[in-house]
């Protein structure tokens, strides 16, 4: 595999890896903390099928696959990741005779989510299911965002306006997740919860909205979350 690594200066650098070298690192990235060694061989089973469905994603730039999220994070191989990919040597997920779509998250908070419920263009296939992951509840948490700072960070995401008035959630998913919040004040005037996520984390950090299973608040300075789950909560749950 060729992989691209992202650089402060602009262009990636490029560096080819024999694919179980590049599963062990991406599993040293990905992996929960403290995973026994049955979750690292199941992550390692994803990381490689997600490898060898999306070689070729970035062709148009030279390589098959960034170290960014957008396709996997990579990190040093350690001798537990080493050892999740040597166990799980040449092994997929298929379905119908193809390479499956895989996708995992941090934690889903208890319920997992549909694919096009996260990302409209997605398709469901019938193994990405929304259901009860009760292995995956995880302690609540909750964070509060200034008024200025989340106008801050949707201005970057690129909404227009002066002000953002108000926020609340309009719509939610089958799973309990903000599927849509409406923006008072700012220019589009809607906003998926997973593109709040995103825009928020992207600024602020991403120890602020961890999921988009919350409720919503509105305090004397901002906005309060209070949610549970890490992530998108489609596919592998790594908590769980």
């Amino acid at each position: 595999l060729r992989i691209g690594h992202a650089t402060p200066a602009g262009p990636y650098e490029v560096e080819t890896l024999r694919l179980e070298d590049y599963v062990a690192r991406v599993v040293a990235a990905e992996a929960a903390p403290n995973g026994g060694p049955a979750a690292l061989e199941a992550l390692a089973i994803v990381v490689r099928t997600f490898a060898l469905g999306g070689r070729g994603r970035h062709a148009s730039e030279g390589f098959d696959l960034c170290d960014l999220t957008h396709c996997q994070a990579m990190a040093a191989a350690t001798a537990a990741s080493r050892r999740a990919a040597e166990t799980t040597t040449a092994r997929v997920l298929a379905h119908g005779g193809r390479l499956a779509t895989v996708v995992y998250t941090a934690s889903c908070g208890g319920l997992s989510e549909r694919p096009s419920r996260v990302w409209p263009s997605a398709t469901d296939p019938p193994y990405l299911v929304s259901r009860p992951e009760p292995e995956c509840r995880e302690p609540r948490w909750g964070t509060e965002v200034s008024a200025a700072d989340l106008q801050r960070a949707l201005r970057v995401a690129g909404f227009r306006g002066a002000l953002l008035r108000g926020l609340s959630v309009t719509e939610r998913t089958a799973s309990g997740r903000v599927g849509r919040l409406s923006l008072e004040g700012l220019a589009p005037d809607v906003i998926s919860g997973d593109e709040l996520r995103l825009a928020i984390g992207r600024s602020l950090g991403w120890q602020h909205l961890k999921s988009t299973l919350f409720d919503l608040t509105r305090t004397a300075t901002g906005y309060r979350f209070d949610g549970r789950g890490a992530g998108h909560g489609v596919g592998l749950c790594e908590t769980g």
